[in-house]
């Protein structure tokens, strides 16, 4: 159902995004220039959360410049509920966990999310039911410009046995995707930067090779074609995600009995 979104030529179309909001991101990271180290998570962080709500809903919430944004101190919130309850024994029962204060902010948290998850669902139907289709991949903004079909424009055109998919059904796929994408790219990210400053041939070998692919312009923004030779920087991506996993359990349960030998 959700494959279509994932396609190179709908992806492609996502460099722009990519590319404006790191921009803002070296912005940021540059007012900590004079200090002899940072913590880079709480940045990236920021940066991956305007990304997944760019793509996946097509909604700008801009939390790189406005930090005190109430929809991201709510998934802050609810992202720091949920890993106190993962390594809080009680807190794993949900007879002692229904009475802790995480309860209440998960609850109050949860609540704020969907609501604005609703409202931009609601207003992108209504989008959709009253503008044509046009090719895959395409639809038209208001001024009949075709603009990008993001995550949430494919949920709300999909079906399931003919039927259109409930506002409940596509908001849950919504917050899963934006809280499963944020967090594991932002732990992808952080963990290939910190390798990086603590390999600095490894970061000298990505620096020369960012410098041969763009020349003398190395401030003009990147191509898809850009991205695939960067060859080298993927290998250490990948080598990242070899030694710091984002999900590092998958579980996983048997229906049969499996013999060892």
């Amino acid at each position: 159902m959700i494959t279509p979104a994932f396609h190179l030529s709908i992806l492609e179309q996502y460099i722009d995004c990519f590319e404006v909001n790191g921009r803002i991101l070296i912005e940021q990271l540059e007012k900590e220039l004079d200090k002899d180290s940072v913590d880079i998570y709480p940045y990236i962080s920021l940066y991956t959360l305007d990304v997944i709500c760019e793509t996946a809903m097509g909604v700008s919430v801009n939390v790189q410049k406005n930090k005190n944004s109430k929809y991201v101190k709510n998934i802050q919130q609810l992202c720091e509920v949920l890993f106190n309850r993962a390594f809080g024994f009680l807190k794993r029962f949900d007879f002692f966990y229904n009475f802790t204060i995480d309860n209440y902010k998960e609850l109050k948290a949860l609540k704020e999310i969907h609501s604005h998850t609703n409202s931009v669902i609601d207003a992108r139907r209504k989008e959709l039911e009253i503008k044509p289709k046009t090719e895959i991949g395409i639809v038209k903004d208001d001024l009949g410009r075709k603009r990008k079909m993001d995550f949430l424009d494919i949920l709300l055109q999909s079906s399931i046995d003919g039927e259109p998919l409930s506002r409940e059904d596509i908001r849950e796929e919504v917050d899963t995707f934006m809280f499963e994408g944020h967090d594991t790219s932002s732990s992808a990210i952080s963990f290939t930067i910190f390798l990086l400053a603590n390999h600095p041939e490894v970061q000298m070998q990505a620096l020369k090779e960012q410098q041969n692919i763009f020349c003398d312009d190395i401030t003009r923004n990147a191509t898809y074609n850009d991205l695939q030779a960067m060859k080298y920087l993927e290998l250490v991506i990948k080598e990242s995600l070899r030694l710091y996993p984002p999900v590092a359990i998958i579980g996983r349960s048997t229906n049969k009995d499996v013999e060892f030998k």
